[in-house]
């Protein structure tokens, strides 16, 4: 049997994990809208735009991150005990 080390880890750091990732999710929706609004910025449609809401907010992107760290973790550990 491999070692099983790198799975539990996985799942122990994954909620960091995904606080760091929905974090940099955020920023670079920032960074994209910012962008818009610099190139766009006669078209008031993009300013508007680039002006409102994120899409996806940080709590939403944390839960998707961790559901989805946490599954390749169950089944990485799956796979490594069925080798």
């Amino acid at each position: 049997m491999k070692k099983q080390w790198p799975c539990f880890l996985l799942m122990l750091f994954s909620y960091p994990l995904s606080l760091l990732f929905s974090f940099l999710l955020g920023l670079l929706e920032y960074g994209i809208l910012r962008l818009f609004e610099h190139i766009l910025s006669d078209n008031m449609t993009w300013q508007a735009i680039a002006q409102s809401h994120f899409v996806v907010s940080l709590s939403e992107g944390t839960v998707f991150f961790f559901i989805s760290l946490n599954l390749i973790a169950v089944l990485w550990l799956l796979q490594r005990w069925k080798a």
